[in-house]
């Protein structure tokens, strides 16, 4: 009886001695794999193009998965033309066929993956369209976080219709990613300004804000008069988009909201657009118990 507990003692011993040396030789691997990997794709980022192809060759056969976690640690902080050769080298060496397998995983963690790997996937990515219409909303918020300029601007309907998402993190993400955009989504964001309601149109106006855009004059003042007080807030805060002329008959009518912060808003709206002939009006707010 003490002989087969003495064994049985032994072979597990033995079994721990083998798993932890197999353990530590997998590990080993992966470092010196990751450590190969991360100077061949540093390598090929920054060198010539004529002179990669030894290094690109080399990263097809490092195991996807190593490969994948360089990949990320590396595209941090990039600029354009590196961004464009990092996703050249993605789509060569199969890591596109990788990320579009968890993309279309059943399990929504595995398409959380996929989808906070979009910046290595070029504009044209169906994967990422399909990603951004996910039914779980943190798929569709990781993405949203990888879109660029470019993307937002292809994407920018989904986008605008995302600002009214049910789920608040995924507005706040979509306003977030229409701000890092630029004059191409100008159209889009006008039209929808003249259609959208609620937080949607809440978010719209604050984005509209920031571009400046005489085009989207009409649209931001056709909210002038909402009943929502942060709607008419936000359009005085943008009317520095349009013309003095074009501003001065709203801007009047703000500085005699019965809502504080809509006059303080209407206030810096005359001083941006340097209103002189309202300097009168401006003075006597001055009074104002909400300063």
């Amino acid at each position: 009886m003490i002989t087969a507990s003495v064994v049985s003692l032994g072979v597990v011993f033995c079994a721990y001695i083998v798993i932890g040396a197999v353990l530590d030789l997998y590990r080993w691997r992966t470092r010196r794999l990751t450590a190969r990997a991360t100077d061949l794709l540093g390598t090929a980022l920054y060198e010539q193009h004529s002179e990669i192809g030894e290094q690109v060759e080399a990263l097809q056969l490092v195991p996807k998965r190593i490969m994948l976690a360089v990949a990320i640690r590396l595209s941090l902080d990039l600029d354009s033309e590196v961004q464009t050769r990092l996703v050249d080298i993605v789509a060569t060496t199969g890591l596109t066929r990788r990320i579009g397998r968890l993309g279309r995983s059943r399990r929504w963690r595995r398409r959380q993956r996929a989808a906070r790997l979009m910046h290595l996937l070029d504009s044209a990515s169906e994967l990422r369209g399909e990603l951004l219409d996910d039914p779980n909303p943190r798929v569709r918020a990781s993405v949203i976080e990888t879109l660029n300029a470019e993307h937002a601007s292809i994407h920018v309907d989904v986008l605008l219709a995302m600002l009214d998402d049910p789920d608040p993190a995924v507005e706040y993400v979509a306003e977030e990613a229409l701000l890092r955009s630029d004059g191409r989504i100008i159209e889009k964001l006008e039209s929808h300004l003249r259609s959208a309601t609620g937080s949607g149109a809440l978010h719209a106006l604050e984005i509209a804000a920031t571009f400046r855009d005489p085009r989207l004059f009409s649209a931001i003042s056709s909210h002038s008069e909402s009943r929502d007080p942060r709607m008419r807030r936000l359009v005085a805060q943008s009317l520095s988009a349009g013309s003095i002329l074009q501003s001065l008959p709203i801007l009047l009518r703000l500085l005699e909201d019965p809502v504080a912060r809509v006059r303080i808003a209407a206030i810096h709206g005359v001083a941006r657009l340097g209103i002189d002939v309202l300097a009168g009006r401006v003075g006597a707010r001055l009074a104002d118990q909400s300063w």
